[in-house]
């Protein structure tokens, strides 16, 4: 699979960067306030609150996680989890072993 290569080759380009954070989506859906506001700190922005809970009210996380795992069969899912198990453990990801 061509996107297992692309995620290495990602990876690797941006674990090598200094002042990179990184936003896992699914923090974004669960706590949209936290990861907003720590990501405007981040690049230097200095931002109250209720800036940051107008942005979110105005613009809230949209979509459903996981949704586009129906696309693939389940060998393709534990293709893709045992090639990239390290990863996904460094990100505390984790595919479902039975997806419909």
């Amino acid at each position: 699979m061509g996107f297992i290569h692309s995620m290495r080759i990602f990876e690797k380009y941006w674990g090598d960067k200094e002042n990179v954070l990184t936003v896992r989506y699914e923090d974004l859906q669960q706590d949209p306030f936290s990861v907003l506001k720590s990501v405007l700190e981040f690049i230097g922005y200095q931002v109250k609150d209720e800036d940051v809970m107008r942005a979110i009210s105005t613009y809230p996380p949209q979509g459903d996680m996981l949704k586009h795992l129906a696309s693939y069969s389940q060998n393709d899912l534990e293709y893709v989890e045992s090639e990239l198990k390290d990863f996904m453990q460094r990100y505390d990801y984790h595919i479902p072993k039975k997806f419909d």
